[in-house]
């Protein structure tokens, strides 16, 4: 299975869906099946921090986990 490295803009355009390529990366990551999506640490720590204030992390863990699911990592 092929990977791939997702960096923080990825990340927040997908499960963000008034980020201005939210639309492209929901096609780009329905593109890539069958594929691992990887990312690291510090990625995550970036993303977590751009959605910080507490309803929009709750929303955005929710969205992560949906979106997780429905790509198969």
């Amino acid at each position: 299975m092929r990977l791939v490295f997702a960096d923080t803009g990825y990340w927040i355009a997908l499960v963000n869906p008034r980020d201005q390529i939210h639309t492209k990366a929901v096609s780009v990551t329905q593109g890539l099946s069958p594929v691992r999506i990887v990312t690291s640490e510090m990625v995550l720590a970036e993303v977590l921090n751009s959605f910080s204030d507490a309803a929009r992390c709750g929303k955005l863990l929710a969205a992560w986990s949906r979106n997780s699911a429905a790509i198969g990592t």
